[in-house]
């Protein structure tokens, strides 16, 4: 019923903004408070969720016991709403706060040392493995991507639960990682093993976090990633958007580790193999782009010359279009132009490089990326 003054009545929604604002000043205190919040409407439980993360993120030092209690008290409500089938994939009054409180538990679980108490593993892994089987983003929803560019999947899963609580249960092996180095990651491995099999989890979102994060797993787990980079980077041409969506997110937001290179080199090999001048559209040209990054970024820090690889930087350039070679030509003068002093070993291999580039355009490939070097 609407106030006697005409004005529209106040709403859990209406209140979000504020209440999270509130909780992000006094966070120590309501994180010491956590339960109390329990059995409020979804609404302001995201809201009170959002406003610790935000408080974390700027340092505070929040009380984890409260808030994993609480946590797993917002998992039951998503696990109770999805078992009622009331709700529809688009009406989830519990999709957002869960997605909410996965991020509050990465934020508790990406600082070394982690600021939750190795106490509460047992029940913070409960908590991310239940929202490993949320269905979240649904076959429909990620059927809905509007253009072909891998990073929309990027974007999908920063937004989707099940992609969310993949990351986090990455975070919890980083974690038990840094720990110990004999941790035992079993359930971790387990788990990732389960959602990248096509058949039990077919989302590209997700297969989007373990391209990304490829990196960190073979830190995390070396010889968990040795054995997984085919399910991770499939090559059989059935599973081709699977290792889009995954490739692309590597290349676009993983850290090309010199742990990871060894692993990765053949696959870099078969992805130049692949590339197609004829049609390099806007995503093909992006994914180029970024490949062309990361190769020219080793030849900056002298792990790969013109010919190593069996001359992979070479067989780059046979393929890449004149916009992509002008871009990196580009990326690296303005490198270069940031540099005071750049040291002997790297003016050398540039010299080397800027030789190779301007005997190809001798040779007839476009010269317009020469224009572009600092």
């Amino acid at each position: 019923q609407a106030p006697a003054n005409g004005w529209p009545a106040l709403s859990p929604a209406s209140l979000r903004g504020a209440l999270s604002t509130a909780v992000q000043g006094d966070a120590e205190r309501r994180s010491t408070d956590a339960a109390s919040f329990i059995e409020l409407p979804a609404d302001y439980i995201g809201a009170v969720i959002n406003g610790l993360w935000q408080a974390s993120a700027n340092g505070a030092a929040l009380d984890w016991e409260g808030v994993v209690h609480l946590s797993a008290w917002i998992n039951q409500q998503a696990e109770a709403e999805l078992a009622s089938g009331s709700a529809g994939p688009e009406s989830r009054h519990w999709r957002e706060p869960r997605m909410d409180m996965l991020r509050l538990l990465m934020a508790g679980l990406n600082p070394e040392p982690s600021p939750i108490s190795a106490e509460h593993d047992a029940e913070v892994w409960s908590i991310i493995e239940a929202s490993c089987q949320d269905p979240d983003p649904t076959e429909e929803r990620e059927a809905e991507r509007t253009t072909e560019e891998d990073s929309e999947f990027m974007s999908l899963a920063l937004n989707t639960v099940r992609p969310q609580a993949i990351r986090t249960a990455i975070s919890y092996g980083l974690r038990l990682r840094r720990r110990s180095r004999d941790s035992d990651l079993t359930q971790v491995g387990a788990l990732l093993d389960r959602h990248l099999d096509q058949h039990v989890d077919p989302s590209c979102a997700v297969r989007s976090i373990y391209g990304e994060l490829f990196p960190n797993l073979v830190w995390m787990d070396a010889a968990w990633a040795t054995d997984h980079i085919e399910p991770t980077f499939p090559m059989d041409t059935g599973q081709q958007h699977l290792l889009d969506a995954a490739w692309g997110a590597y290349l676009v937001g993983g850290q090309l580790t010199e742990e990871a290179w060894p692993l990765l080199a053949a696959t870099y090999i078969v992805m130049v193999e692949r590339m197609d001048l004829a049609s390099q559209g806007r995503a093909q040209s992006f994914r180029a782009g970024q490949l062309g990054r990361h190769l020219v970024g080793r030849l900056w820090q002298g792990r790969l010359g013109e010919d190593s690889h069996g001359g992979l930087l070479r067989r780059f350039y046979a393929k890449a279009s004149p916009e992509v070679a002008t871009q990196l030509m580009w990326w690296i003068g303005s490198g270069l132009s940031g540099l005071e002093t750049p040291d002997s070993a790297l003016v050398a291999r540039l010299v080397s490089f800027w030789q190779f580039r301007v005997a190809a355009g001798k040779s007839g490939a476009d010269g317009r990326e020469l224009a572009e070097f600092g």
